[in-house]
């Protein structure tokens, strides 16, 4: 991958990043400000939602501060074994992964209660 081609991907994962924060922190101010809100049961999903994934973005600000400015762990280039990548990598994924299957069950759920309310409640109440 060229200089250029590297910069400008990593300039709109950086700018992701930040705006995933920024979106997050919104849903939650406003959640937490507004007493209406608060009073409403259904939106906890959306909050935690909200939260969990606030939570995975901020996680992520040093490794892509890290992949901006091309630091490499004591300048040298690892090279790293495939099957001790496998090994020790295979966990955390498998977590991240039904993490982000959870995740994007309950911003489903959440998109049909918004879509079709009165199908929605009329399903959960049976």
């Amino acid at each position: 991958m060229d200089h250029n081609t590297e910069l400008a991907t990593n300039i709109f994962l950086c700018s992701l990043n930040i705006l995933q924060i920024l979106a997050n922190l919104i849903v939650l101010l406003a959640y937490f400000t507004d007493s209406q809100l608060m009073a409403n049961d259904n939106i906890i999903l959306l909050v935690s939602l909200a939260f969990i994934d606030l939570f995975y973005s901020s996680l992520s600000i040093p490794y892509l501060i890290a992949l901006f400015i091309g630091w490499v762990p004591n300048g040298i280039d690892y090279h790293y074994n495939e099957h001790v990548v496998l090994g020790f990598g295979s966990g955390p994924a498998a977590l991240m992964k039904s993490g982000c299957t959870i995740t994007t069950l309950i911003a489903i759920d959440r998109i049909w209660a918004l879509w079709a309310p009165m199908k929605y409640y009329s399903l959960k109440k049976r």
